[in-house]
């Protein structure tokens, strides 16, 4: 029977951030107010932050988002999952990135971009800048839809034959619906990918239906959120997997 491969690898996609001294304390910059010119060209180049409230400027990095592909082929079929610590995707901005990646590899059948709904990573949808400030910077999307590119060729470089372990679990009391009627899904869904040749794991993926947005809308620092630690700690337990976290 035809063998399943798979292969995976994390490529980060952190903005450029251009902080301010912040000298009011109003959480944004005025016109007077220093700011790190990181690309020199004398003007200052905000990122936006998604999710809460728009017009959130990004002061700094607290820790890199990534873009995370699992490359999986069996037979004739090969696709690839890639979620990215980002909040959304425009659908044709997705089509785009899968045109690029089809046309890259001809033998990849199917690309999927997943968000994972992080609240504190760059405006990605154009919606969170406000009334006077583009939310989404093009270039930016350009150079990560690259770096996407380039996870995925790292991953289909990686592919080798494996076997996967699975196993379900619930959280108790860590989502919480804020809505009616309150609809909470607890289930956790994990995945493990082992070489059949035991040389080690290539990929640990969990599943859950959770927003990243634990840190609150009044920080100012980019972070991929919640998935930074989870990943941490599985690849912390396995060093040389790639960890990936899918938004339920």
């Amino acid at each position: 029977r035809p063998v399943l491969r798979a292969g995976a690898a994390a490529v980060a996609v952190t903005p450029v951030v251009e902080g301010f001294e912040d000298l009011d304390g109003d959480r944004t910059r005025d016109k007077d107010e220093p700011f790190d010119d990181v690309d020199g060209d004398g003007e200052w180049d905000a990122v936006w932050i998604a999710g809460f409230g728009a017009e959130r400027a990004a002061q700094g990095v607290h820790d890199d988002i990534w873009a995370r592909a699992l490359v999986i082929e069996r037979a004739d079929v090969r696709i690839a999952v890639v979620a990215v610590d980002w909040v959304g995707l425009q659908h044709d901005q997705a089509l785009a990135y899968r045109k690029t990646a089809l046309q890259a590899d001809p033998a990849l059948d199917h690309l999927l971009v997943s968000c994972t709904h992080n609240h504190e990573g760059p405006d990605t949808m154009g919606i969170w800048g406000g009334l006077v400030h583009p939310g989404v910077d093009p270039a930016y999307m350009q150079w990560a839809g690259e770096r996407i590119q380039q996870a995925v060729a790292q991953a289909t470089e990686r592919l080798a034959p494996v076997r996967v372990v699975a196993g379900r679990g619930r959280t108790e009391g860590l989502t919480h619906d804020s809505r009616l009627p309150e609809v909470k899904d607890e289930q956790v869904l994990a995945l493990r990918f082992d070489r059949t040749d035991g040389t080690g794991t290539e990929a640990l993926v969990v599943h859950w239906s959770n927003h990243p947005e634990v840190l609150g809308g009044s920080q100012q620092q980019i972070t991929a959120d919640f998935p930074h630690y989870l990943i941490e700690r599985l690849e912390g337990e396995i060093p040389e997997a790639v960890g990936i976290y899918w938004q339920g």
